[in-house]
């Protein structure tokens, strides 16, 4: 070996799975940095099959930028995700791996590799191709399958950079993939997604299926402390239009009454006489939907409507929304050239960027909340509730509506996307926002899991968020369910996941009523009571009035129909055979 021959370090890829490749060269003095020294190149192909194990092939092409360097060794380090089967090979034929498991940070294999073909000279490559196997990157979480793959590394260290992404047709149809592929290929029973360097700006994430289904059971305590009757209320899981649809089986004891508030709350009223204690029961279950939507298809500020300015763009106890630093770095961020959804991003951007999530304080038994400007000017790592406190502070100083969501969210990985407890000893919650753009409606956005998984919680949410509350009036009510709690021990959230499909079509008694309306008996109209017993919410039934959960209302019917029509959570019309008595 030439004694001038030099020793270079090179860090090829770092991923949150946790994928670090080192290449160690012959010895001698270290000058230059290795990415001056080398042209390096990936191409990974990641072949999931029915199952979810996925097959992984690397195909690493290193060139010499120089005459007197010389690969030896190289290092990968794999992060996060256990790895078998493995085998390697270059030009000149199997290699010899040297693997190292390492159980701390999550978990680690390294990999050195000893290449066969000792590789000289300006203009000369050493190929190298690397495959195991995981079941760690596709997990089927309900009825829906999630794919993870490990964040691309930084364009700046390789000089070309391709994945290759199979799944079979079996996992379902795709509900999104972000990034978007460059192009994509159908075979019989397979798609293959291409990603080249220019997309690859971010981990890949993908899910398939139609739709998740969660069965809940909430369990709420009430208590009357005074001497006289009082008024209280709960918070029942609602609909969000586009995202997800509440099947209410039964609430125990029934509610005086139900309504919904300007923030589309579903809230259960009770009378409770003097120094009464009630415990309420609640089961049902929901159907969560995905959607992707494209930053550059967002509407004008202009178009945001004037209702929702005046109602989410003001300041509250943890939106400081007036604050001068809220303000400037709001002025900062914000484009005037931009659109409602790419100025959002900006913020999601920077909230992602700049806050540290608090992993050691998971397993807290109580948090403090602190809001926007305190995550914003003390530098500490937070909660999922500052990451989207001040999400919606920056937002609403643009001008821009938004509010918080609060509810159960389904982690795929205690440190990717971790969940912490609630307040004061409440169940497990986790806290994320949302935005309105006029051409998108409401946007729901997860800056705490963006920062934390590296992954795109903006233009996607996974199907694993069920909202139990939306805060937009105020920063503080309604509660959402796992809060009304005057005994700290016991659960009182309790989700899981449906293992088939279930019934949504809703369950009502009809009975027909004397009315004394000519105007309905003109047009041929009988009066009937209709009675939710179970089901989803029914919206602008026969154009007119919306049923909510085990309430009770007066409609009009054509005489000789049987047929109820009323709109879903989505506002598309369905039609319910009726009996009419």
């Amino acid at each position: 070996m030439p004694s001038r021959t030099k020793l270079f370090s090179l860090l090829t890829m770092t991923a949150v799975m946790g994928i670090v490749c080192t290449l160690i060269l012959s010895s001698g003095p270290l000058k230059y940095r290795a990415q001056e020294q080398f042209d390096t190149s990936y191409i990974t192909t990641y072949t999931v099959n029915e199952n979810g194990e996925t097959f992984v092939s690397q195909e690493i092409e290193i060139t010499n930028l120089a005459q007197d360097v010389l690969a030896t060794t190289f290092s990968l380090t794999i992060r996060q995700i256990s790895i078998y089967d493995i085998s390697g090979s270059d030009t000149a034929g199997p290699l010899d791996i040297e693997v190292k498991r390492d159980a701390s940070e999550g978990g680690k294999t390294t990999l050195n590799l000893h290449l066969n073909e000792k590789v000289i000279g300006e203009g000369r490559s050493n190929k190298i191709r690397l495959e195991y196997k995981t079941e760690d990157l596709a997990n089927k979480v309900g009825q829906v399958w999630n794919i993870n793959l490990p964040k691309t590394p930084s364009p700046e260290s390789l000089s070309s950079y391709e994945v290759i992404l199979t799944t079979p047709k079996s996992l379902g149809p795709l509900i999104f993939m972000s990034p978007s592929p460059a192009s994509k290929e159908e075979t019989d029973g397979l798609t293959t997604y291409f990603f080249d360097q220019s997309s690859l700006d971010k981990s890949i994430s993908a899910t398939f299926g139609i739709n998740q289904i969660l069965n809940f059971e909430l369990y709420y305590e009430l208590m009357n402390t005074r001497f006289i009757p009082v008024r209280q209320e709960i918070a029942l899981p609602p609909d969000i239009a586009e995202q997800q649809q509440v099947f209410y089986e039964s609430i125990d004891p029934a509610p005086g009454k139900i309504y919904r508030d300007l923030d589309g709350n579903l809230l259960a009223q009770y009378w409770l006489r003097p120094y009464q204690k009630i415990e309420i029961q609640v089961k049902g279950w929901t159907k969560l939907f995905g959607r992707q939507i494209n930053p550059e298809m967002g509407g004008p500020m202009h178009e945001i409507p004037d209702a929702l300015i005046t109602r989410y763009t003001g300041e509250d106890k943890y939106w400081e929304v007036n604050n001068p630093r809220i303000r400037n770095l709001a002025n900062e961020l914000f484009d005037p050239k931009k659109n409602v959804t790419e100025n959002a991003y900006e913020v999601y951007k920077y909230v992602v960027e700049n806050l540290e999530y608090d992993i050691d304080g998971i397993d807290s038994e109580h948090f403090d909340r602190h809001g926007a400007l305190k995550a914003l000017t003390q530098d500490l790592p937070w909660a999922c509730m500052e990451f989207s406190d001040l999400f919606i502070a920056l937002t609403r100083a643009m001008g821009i509506p938004a509010r918080e969501l609060n509810g159960f969210a389904i982690p795929q990985s205690e440190v990717l996307t971790p969940v912490p407890v609630g307040m004061d000893n409440s169940d497990i919650l986790h806290s994320w926002a949302e935005f309105y753009d006029p051409n998108f409606a409401w946007v729901p956005v997860d800056p705490a899991w963006g920062s934390t998984s590296g992954m795109d919680y903006f233009t996607k949410l996974d199907t694993n968020h069920l909202a139990f509350v939306r805060k937009g009036l105020s920063s503080e009510r309604p509660y959402p369910a796992g809060t009304y709690r005057l005994d700290i021990d016991g659960k009182q959230v309790n989700v899981d996941f449906a293992q088939d499909q279930k019934d949504f079509d809703p369950k009502i008694n009809i009975q027909k009523t004397f009315t004394w309306n000519p105007i309905q008996l003109l047009r041929g109209n009988r009066a009937y009571i209709v009675e939710h017993l179970s089901g989803p919410v029914l919206y602008r039934i026969n154009g007119g009035t919306t049923l909510l959960p085990f309430d009770k209302k007066t409609i009009y019917l054509p005489a000789d129909t049987n047929t109820l029509i009323y709109e879903n959570f989505r506002g598309v019309a369905e039609e319910l055979k009726i009996d009419k008595n």
